[in-house]
């Protein structure tokens, strides 16, 4: 390659004008295969490099020291000293690292403790027996039937007492043959085809005959007699 440039250099100054032009690959083929050959054999040449078996120049080892804060410090101080950093943050890290900190005493400040109930027994708790406690149970489950019927007993004592006092606020009207009443229009409607808008009452009726209570044979306004009455 040295040689080529020194041949170019030559002939650059032997010529007043040159002009440089690109040829493609395909037709400097000749050119490269040359400069390939030439460039194997400088490699060649200079490839022979000497293996030692220790380094020319021996450096000495050091290691860098660099003066920070680690965070292992403050758990150090604690463990020592059982003091803890002025930052609440890094006082809460501290404190949650230790093996005998809880979530209840990082929470509240202070050691979960058992209820009173666990420490001091009760008498029920002295004095349970799993045999008395079966023995309970099935006297239970046979006196169910009996319970049932006095929870029966007392709801029907309850409405009777409750109907009495209600009926005592009621001044009873007897209804009489010839009296004019109302009647309810949900007793002529078996279908239910009113809307709610729908008036409950009907027309005016007179009463025939009274069968029962409650119960009388009607007759319209103009003298007809409704049936189911």
């Amino acid at each position: 390659m040295a040689r080529y440039l020194t041949k170019a250099r030559r002939l650059i100054g032997m010529t007043k004008y040159f002009k440089i032009s690109q040829i493609p690959c395909l037709e400097n083929s000749m050119a490269d295969a040359l400069a390939r050959l030439a460039s194997v054999d400088i490699i060649g040449v200079l490839s022979a490099i000497p293996s030692l078996r220790q380094p020319m120049v021996v450096a000495i080892e050091t290691t860098t020291m660099v003066t920070r804060p680690d965070w292992r410090e403050e758990i150090l101080h604690y463990k020592k000293d059982v003091t803890l950093p002025l930052d609440k943050a890094t006082a809460h890290r501290v404190k949650r690292t230790e093996a005998w900190e809880s979530p209840y005493s990082l929470a509240f400040g202070t050691k979960a403790v058992l209820l009173p109930e666990v420490v001091f027994l009760t008498l029920r708790i002295k004095n349970f027996t799993p045999e008395v406690l079966e023995t309970g149970l099935r006297e239970n489950l046979d006196l169910l039937e009996e319970r049932r019927t006095e929870a029966h007993l007392k709801t029907l004592h309850y409405q009777r007492a409750v109907a009495r006092l209600y009926n005592r606020r009621i001044r009873p009207r007897p209804i009489s043959t010839g009296d004019l009443v109302l009647r309810k229009a949900e007793v002529s409607d078996s279908g239910h085809s009113r809307g709610i808008l729908a008036p409950r009452w009907e027309d005016l009726y007179h009463v025939t005959q009274v069968v029962r209570d409650g119960t009388y044979t009607l007759v319209t306004m103009e003298g007809k007699t409704l049936p189911r009455t």
